[in-house]
Formats: structure tokens, C-alpha cells, sequence
């Protein structure tokens, strides 16, 4: 472990980790349109929500993940590899190499140092549907299990999150969608009360197993 002097941790670029949160149709993806032309050349734009029409005509580039496997090697590329995981694991060096013989996600980590993730919402649904059809989400019986399913997408959605934390020379701006919905007795509710809930009944199924 080597040690940074003050001097040089000083003089290091560091980008921002930003987290845009707000309801569907607020004008979360259009502050795109605040970045400078410069900064722009610069931006990757992640479209995993499929949702830019608000920006069509900005000159930006741009990735379409449909898979969460795609979302890990974009990681993966732009975060570089974690040392401490063995070669079976997501963002090792193993999958760093691997992913580098791509020679599209290969130009990506020296082209761009801006990321704007559109969205964090769209991410989690893709990253669910990939851990309820892995082995482990079932029980020896062939059923779901879904205790084990919430394990592996909590596990595999704070990984990524945490790989991208590590592209300490790049700034990353997350969106984030926020729901508002409308339970039996009419009281409105945001999304994070609702996965509150979940989290409850998690916890609950837990208990009672």
C-alpha cells in the first residue's frame, strides 16, 4: 500500500459523485443541457431509460445498455479493476482484461470523464431481472427464492455503485426517478417509503423461515 503525500493528493483530479432525484417529467435528463460544450465533448451519456428525447439534439455521446451484464462491464472499463477480488468475480482484474478486448468499451475509459447514468431506476430493474434468473435465486426445490433474489441484486447493485464510486478522476451524475403513489386510505406516499415497506416485508420472510 503506497503512501500519498499531501502535496500529491492535492494536486490529484477528483470528479463529483451527484445524485439527481425527482418525479417522471421534471426535467431531470434536460440538465444535461447545463453542461458547457466543453464539458460535453467529454460526457458519456449512459441511456439506460431509454428516455432522451429531451435531449436528441444535444451533440453527446452515448451507450445503451439493455443488460445488466453490459452495465458491469461498462463498470468495469470506466472504474478499473478492484485487486481484492478473486478472478471468478465481477470487476476483478480477470473481467477487467476481458472486457478490454472490446475495442468499443476499450476507448471508452481514456475518452470521457464525465458520466451522466440515465437512470438509477432503470439500472435496478435491469440488475433485478438478472438476479432472480441466477442459480442462486432458486431453492434446491426449483422454486424462487426470494430472499436470495433480494440478496443478490442488494450485493450486485451496491458493487456497481461502488465500482463507479472508485473512478475517483471522473465525475458521475446519477438520475434517479421518484414516484409518488397512493395507498388504500388515499395518502400519498414517495418511492422511499415504499421500499421501506419492501424491506420490511423482507426482513419479515427472513423471520419467518
Amino acid at each position: 500500500m503506497k503512501i500519498i503525500d499531501a502535496n500529491t493528493r492535492l494536486a490529484e483530479k477528483g470528479g463529483a459523485k451527484i445524485l439527481i432525484v425527482g418525479l417522471s417529467g421534471v426535467g431531470k435528463t434536460s440538465l444535461l443541457r447545463t453542461l458547457s460544450e466543453e464539458m460535453l465533448a467529454s460526457t458519456l451519456f449512459v441511456d439506460i431509460e431509454a428516455g432522451d428525447i429531451a435531449v436528441s439534439d444535444l451533440s453527446v455521446a452515448s451507450v445503451r445498455p439493455r443488460t445488466w451484464v453490459e452495465c458491469r462491464n461498462l463498470a468495469c472499463v470506466l472504474g478499473g479493476f478492484n485487486p481484492a477480488l478473486p478472478a471468478t468475480a465481477a470487476y476483478s482484474e480477470a473481467h477487467f482484461n476481458e472486457v478490454m478486448k472490446n475495442p468499443e468499451l476499450a476507448q471508452l475509459g481514456a475518452r470521457f470523464t464525465v458520466l451522466f447514468v440515465d437512470s438509477l431506476t432503470a439500472a435496478g430493474r435491469l440488475c433485478f431481472t438478472w438476479s432472480e434468473q441466477q442459480p442462486d435465486a432458486f431453492t434446491d426445490r426449483g422454486r424462487k427464492d426470494l430472499r436470495a433474489i433480494y440478496g443478490l441484486h442488494a450485493r450486485a447493485m451496491l458493487g456497481w455503485l461502488n465500482q463507479l464510486q472508485h473512478a475517483r478522476e471522473r465525475t458521475v451524475i446519477f438520475v434517479a426517478v421518484l414516484e409518488k403513489n397512493t395507498d388504500e386510505r388515499r395518502d400519498r406516499h414517495h418511492a422511499v417509503d415504499r421500499f421501506r415497506r419492501s424491506q420490511a416485508r423482507a426482513r419479515l420472510c427472513l423471520h419467518q423461515s
